[in-house]
């Protein structure tokens, strides 16, 4: 339902599905359902190693492993408790676990 590109110099494109904010694009792009043409996506903290979309959220590894998603959080899939965020429009970091300990990831 949406797409992202890597470009070579590092930068994130999302177009497509816009339900629940997956495409990351934050919540001036929040009433546009959808996205016909490639937009970059702004504010990703760091050069973006990887990208993964899912069927309703979207999910970046930037520099030193942090891992940052947008999208629906219906099921969790932002790793924050849906009470907190249901609907990440923006994309948000990984929280650390719930000993403190950082997560860093290699791929997604």
């Amino acid at each position: 339902r949406h797409s992202l590109a890597l470009t070579i110099s590092g930068d994130v494109l999302s177009w497509g599905n816009n339900a629940d904010g997956c495409l990351g694009l934050g919540g001036a792009r929040a009433t546009h359902k959808s996205i016909y043409l490639p937009v970059a996506v702004a504010g990703l903290q760091g050069m973006v190693r990887q990208i993964a979309a899912g069927s309703s959220h979207s999910a970046v590894i930037v520099q030193r492993g942090r891992l940052l998603l947008a999208g629906s959080n219906g099921y969790g899939q932002l790793g924050h408790p849906r009470n907190r965020i249901a609907v990440g429009h923006d994309f948000c970091r990984l929280p650390a676990t719930q000993a403190g300990v950082e997560l860093n990831v290699r791929s997604v």
